[in-house]
């Protein structure tokens, strides 16, 4: 068996074996919300499409997007234009929380000169509502937690 199709049968294995949210965990061909068509997210260092109402493993080794889904259960680091490959580009950004009860926060973190990172800026929402916050050209990465949808304005 590839490592691939060991991966993708580990990761049902675990989504199908966990009760709660992670249930809903991204697993080869399984059911997304039409309303995360296009958004990606990551879990266990592997990348995840919604398509077409289903998760697909992204076979982009530099995947970007204007829209990622973060999980409860783990917080989700992508990476800004602070450095090579960026995964979120500067602008404006949303998180919505996938639960009336649930807590969207941002840890960003810009580069501030040549190899030297500045101090996090925590942006935070009361459960059930949105969070906003704005990633800079130099933001380094930023750690998107529960389970939200972020999206960049245009």
């Amino acid at each position: 068996m590839t490592r691939a199709a060991l991966l993708a049968v580990a990761l049902t294995a675990a989504a199908l074996s966990t009760a709660g949210p992670a249930a809903a965990d991204p697993a080869p061909d399984a059911a997304c919300s039409a309303h995360l068509d296009g958004a990606l997210t990551r879990l266990t260092g592997v990348t995840w499409q919604c398509s077409a109402g289903q998760w697909h493993l992204s076979t982009d080794p530099y995947a970007a997007s204007d829209r990622w889904l973060s999980w409860g259960t783990d917080p989700l680091v992508v990476h800004g234009q602070g450095r090579r490959n960026p995964e979120v580009r500067a602008g404006a950004w949303t998180g919505t929380p996938q639960a009336a009860d649930a807590q969207c926060s941002a840890d960003l973190v810009d580069v501030v000169d040549a190899g030297q990172l500045g101090p996090v800026d925590e942006h935070a929402a009361a459960p059930g509502e949105v969070v906003t916050f704005t990633a800079s050209d130099t933001l380094f990465s930023a750690t998107l937690s529960g389970p939200c949808l972020w999206q960049h304005a245009p």
